[in-house]
């Protein structure tokens, strides 16, 4: 578990919120004890049983106790998934709770705007991004790709529309530097049923110029 725990990007805030989110959920799905799995302590499908009468006999307290020890085990993994995974800054802004649906709660609260701010939090992002250095084209494209679908189920929600493709391809292509100007030109002579995100990273994957802008 401790070498999964290193794959995932430590969340520093905002800026990495949605993958951190995504990695997290996956990785506690794997995570399971006794039949169950550790997401099911924070999104509440598992929960602790409830406290045994002052008067219970010696196996329901038993039974108490087994299923109490069972939800600790899970609550411990999850708790630890999830704090290993986050920065300094991040952890002491939830290290007050000691169940991890609290955590998560807490962290909710803090990074799923409403509605109409997590639409504008989304364009800005997609508008704003930028590749990073150690990112091949294949992961650059597959990290506006779910950024863009993000932003498709947020637009759809509230405006009930769905965006074009080509606001997409755009994007992608407008992360490039000068380099593939030509490139560009020649993309963007093409027919509209031609142009797919997979036959533009097709394209561009064994093109060795691309550059952060």
């Amino acid at each position: 578990m401790e070498h999964a725990i290193s794959r995932i990007e430590k969340l520093e805030g905002a800026s990495n919120w949605s993958q951190w989110r995504f990695q997290i959920c996956n990785m506690l799905r794997t995570q399971v004890h006794d039949g169950r799995n550790a997401l099911g302590v924070i999104n509440g499908t598992v929960v602790p049983p409830d406290s045994p009468p002052a008067d219970a006999g010696q196996d329901v307290i038993a039974a108490y106790n087994d299923g109490m020890a069972k939800f600790d085990k899970l609550d411990a993994i999850a708790v630890t998934i999830m704090t290993t995974s986050m920065k300094k800054e991040i952890c002491s802004m939830v290290m007050m709770h000691k169940f991890a649906k609290e955590i998560w709660d807490k962290l909710l609260s803090i990074y799923e705007q409403k509605s109409g701010q997590r639409l504008d939090f989304l364009i800005c992002q997609l508008f704003n991004y930028r590749k990073s250095p150690s990112d091949s084209i294949a992961q650059h494209v597959a990290k506006l790709e779910a950024l863009w679908a993000e932003l498709c189920q947020e637009v759809l929600a509230i405006e009930h529309v769905q965006l074009p493709l080509s606001f997409l391809l755009n994007r992608i292509l407008n992360t490039l530097p000068n380099d593939y100007f030509e490139f560009k030109s020649v993309w963007e002579s093409r027919p509209h049923d031609q142009r797919t995100v997979k036959s533009l990273t097709e394209e561009l994957s064994p093109r060795t110029a691309f550059k952060t802008t």
